[in-house]
């Protein structure tokens, strides 16, 4: 019976393979169908890697009990088991590489670990006379010292075989020339070695050390943040003391290998693994085999160099070594596979990079907002990457995961020690202690729809000072578009609020008033209000006059803005030309013009027309068929792909359909950047950040399809084809004295929000 189970569970995993990845169906579909199956008959696929690979992109597997993972470790010395009596011998194998050699051998003695130890080196008959001499020198400063030399290049595999040979009593460390330790990392390896029975090898974390690398599995040239070996290798201590983790095979840059699990299992296979590679695999998978285990000591870390006595024939070691492993041990391969995939040691990974950033001289800022893109994400991104030389942020938002789980979400943007942790729980507990882990300064709040935990809560919780950015007009209407149906609602009285919002009652709202008196207290207190725009400050100020507003673009300077600037790039079409090509950009949704583009080129396709309508971007919404001789598109693009995109257009105008007031709009700002004429409506950001600019058109905000596209006709006639100059569009702002301040306002004035109460 047990047999047909198996042999059904393999038929239908490999017709569900099948029909995955060559049924011609939506990859949205697909998800939803896999997680259906898995939940639904999760005992069918639990074996198989995709099923753990969904479980961990869901964090399926992570009960709140594991969550204190990512916080720092509460085990203490005490708690620890002595080998105090243990010797251990360090086995540094030696043929090339004078200076990183001598880091070796200098990072272990001055070290400042108790364990009992004897270095031995081994000079692999090394072609390099400077390092022979300095080896031999060496040995007559320091009596712990014992030089053998090979009299014939032996290789790694028999020269740390020889090594370990020199004592039938001593533990021993095999440790690559090229590697660097600091303070009591000797003592760690050995505590972890004894501090469950059968630990036949301990590994520490590093750089460059496949599965046991850090931040990743990838690993990283240099330490981050130019930490040196002692910094970083503290505060792995400080995180993870007494943490670890089995692995399916420890790695032969720095391995602490028990004397017992050596005599059980034997020396490294030297007749089959040659000079080096896959030898330190073998003897583990060997030692598994005899009941030994392979631990990841997560309280260790010591920096790896990568490859300086072997890297011209590295590769092809490793690749026969690969082949031989994998002959010899046909499940191996699976199980590094599986262990990737679970990534047991991903929280202490986190945890050491939370510690990390505690430890960073530089501010740290909490940003909350939401995870649905666009602007919003834009600027977070742009303040961080600006900023990053004076403070570090880390972004925290709640999501639904493609699957439909929903998990809060802390995200930390850096080239090097970056990462993404999705966790199943809003328990505000858990969150503050998550995020006071880093010691931060203050908090910034961009968004907060679609927030599952009480924002108001973490602030208090965390006592710290904190700003805000209005991205739209959320804290005003639940429809943060301002929108009802196409067009703009013109902000009525509360009692028309309560009408439109009892249609949907939208983000549970059911009275206007209620809605924005939830949000007063974040008015109140906020150190500022950044407000992008003059016209998103006036709406906000309207509801909430008490707050503390502060006026910034979201752009750099003026030049961005082209205010003032020399006439732009006029593209004029010739008599020649068929088509007066005009560019819309972005996603296309309902609030951004949908419609109205819709009624448009239903209207042109029954006339002849010059005009041709070109999406640089993508459609949200229901859409028909149109010919392509009246509109294209190019679907979505990443943000750095857009000033290309418009380049490969070369559109004669480009207009903006937007129904909303826009609190600022990116898109306008990479078409101000290329020196395209603009027609926009006079709503918004729009007027102000158009005024006074050559070949701008702003039309009624509420406009028909019918009467937008005479509008677009009519400068199509009178000023395109004539190169009449239109006249300057013009902008009266209803708050008067108003400092207007660009994004390097945020270089010399960001951080003064985040001092210390009592200092401002």
């Amino acid at each position: 019976m047990v047999f047909f189970i198996s042999l059904f569970k393999k038929f239908f995993n490999s017709v569900l393979g099948v029909i995955y990845h060559h049924l011609p169906v939506s990859q949205e579909l697909k998800n939803k169908t896999k997680k259906k199956l898995f939940e639904t008959i999760p005992f069918l696929f639990k074996s198989t890697r995709a099923f753990k690979s969904w479980e961990k992109n869901n964090k399926i597997t992570m009960t709140v009990d594991e969550l204190p993972l990512y916080l720092p470790s509460k085990t203490t010395r005490a708690d620890r088991v002595s080998a105090e009596k243990i010797q251990v011998d360090i086995i540094i194998p030696i043929y090339r590489g004078l200076q990183q050699t001598k880091n070796c051998i200098e990072s272990v003695l001055n070290s400042h670990f108790k364990t009992l130890y004897r270095l031995i080196l081994i000079n692999d008959c090394s072609p390099e006379i400077e390092l022979t001499n300095y080896l031999r020198e060496l040995t007559v400063k320091h009596s712990e010292i014992l030089l053998l030399e090979n009299s014939t290049n032996l290789g790694f595999t028999a020269t740390v075989n020889k090594g370990m040979s020199l004592s039938d009593s001593n533990d021993v460390v095999l440790l690559n020339s090229d590697t660097q330790v600091a303070g009591e990392w000797l003592d760690k390896l050995k505590t972890h070695c004894y501090s469950q029975k059968r630990i036949g090898t301990v590994t520490p974390f590093s750089n460059n050390a496949t599965i046991c690398s850090f931040p990743d599995f990838s690993g990283c040239k240099q330490i981050p943040f130019n930490l040196s070996v002692s910094s970083i290798d503290q505060y792995f201590t400080q995180a993870n003391y007494g943490r670890s983790v089995t692995i399916p095979s420890g790695v032969g840059f720095c391995l602490y290998i028990q004397r017992g699990c050596l005599d059980d299992v034997g020396l490294f296979d030297v007749e089959t693994f040659g000079k080096g590679y896959g030898e330190e695999n073998d003897f583990c998978q060997r030692a598994y085999l005899k009941k030994w285990r392979n631990l990841l000591a997560c309280d260790t870390f010591v920096f790896h160099e990568g490859e300086v006595s072997f890297q011209e024939t590295s590769n092809p070691r490793k690749q026969k070594a690969l082949e031989i492993i994998a002959k010899r041990y046909p499940e191996y391969q699976n199980e590094v596979k599986d262990f990737s995939i679970q990534d047991p040691a991903a929280p202490f990974r986190i945890a050491a990079i939370l510690n990390i950033l505690k430890n960073d001289r530089r501010p740290k800022i909490i940003s909350i907002l939401h995870s649905l893109g666009g602007g919003t994400e834009q600027h977070v991104s742009n303040l961080v990457q600006n900023l990053k030389s004076q403070a570090l942020s880390l972004l925290i938002s709640t999501e639904i995961t493609d699957y439909g789980v929903q998990v809060s979400r802390v995200k930390f943007i850096d080239e090097v020690l970056g990462f993404d942790l999705k966790f199943p729980t809003t328990d505000i507990d858990f969150i503050t202690s998550l995020l006071s882990s880093i010691s931060p300064s203050g908090i910034h709040i961009h968004h907060q729809l679609g927030l599952q935990f009480n924002a108001k809560q973490l602030i208090q919780k965390l006592n710290l000072p904190f700003v805000m950015t209005t991205h739209d007009y959320f804290y005003i209407c639940p429809y943060f578009t301002l929108t009802q149906g196409d067009n703009y609602c013109e902000e009525p009285n509360p009692s028309s609020c309560n009408q439109c919002i009892a249609k949907s009652y939208p983000h549970g709202a059911k009275d206007i008033s209620l809605w924005r008196d939830s949000y007063s207290w974040f008015f109140q207190n906020a150190q500022t209000i950044f407000c992008p725009s003059v016209d998103t400050l006036a709406r906000y100020q309207k509801y909430f006059p008490k707050a503390n507003f502060t006026m910034v673009y979201h752009d750099n300077s003026l030049t961005n803005l082209n205010i003032n600037s020399p006439e732009v790039k006029i593209n004029t079409p010739s008599t020649k030309e068929d088509y007066f090509r005009i560019a819309i950009l972005g996603s296309l949704i309902q609030h951004k013009g949908l419609n109205i583009l819709k009624d448009l080129l239903t209207i042109l396709k029954h006339k002849k027309s010059p005009l041709h309508f070109h999406l640089i971007g993508d459609i949200h919404g229901p859409w028909k068929s149109f010919s392509s001789k009246i509109f294209t598109t190019s679907g979505k693009y990443k943000n750095q792909e857009l000033p290309q995109l418009i380049k490969s257009y070369d559109p004669h105008l480009i207009l903006f359909l937007s129904r909303c007031p826009e609190t600022y709009s990116f898109t306008l700002s990479s078409a101000l950047a290329e020196g395209r004429p603009i027609a926009a409506p006079e709503l918004g950001a729009f007027p102000e950040r158009l005024q006074g600019r050559s070949w701008t058109w702003l039309f009624p905000a509420n406009i028909s399809a019918e009467d937008l596209l005479n509008f677009i006709e009519k400068i199509y006639h009178d000023n395109f084809l004539t190169r009449k100059l239109p006249q300057l569009p013009s902008y009266t702002s209803s708050i008067q004295e108003i400092k207007i301040h660009h994004f390097d306002f945020y270089f010399e004035n960001y951080l003064s929000y985040f001092r210390n109460k009592n200092e401002k």
